[in-house]
């Protein structure tokens, strides 16, 4: 279970990127999706996000990935 100011950082992060996809600012969309993907990395490696919590975030990251897989600048 994620709590406590991993979650916080993990819930600002998503809000952040769905705030740019609503409108439509696809090349900050991306840089925050992959800052994103970092975070989480990140958060596993320092061991404040656990590696069954991590896989949780699976089809949200698979979800972006395939959103963003045609777009081109």
């Amino acid at each position: 279970m994620v709590i406590g100011k991993t979650k916080k950082m993990i819930e600002q992060k998503e809000k952040e990127l769905y705030q740019y996809m609503s409108n439509n600012y696809k090349d900050e969309a991306l840089r925050c999706f992959k800052e994103y993907e970092e975070l989480l990395r990140n958060l596993v490696s320092e061991g404040k996000l656990s590696q069954k919590d991590y896989e949780k975030f699976t089809p949200k990251i698979e979800g972006y990935r395939r959103t963003f897989k045609n777009y081109h600048h």
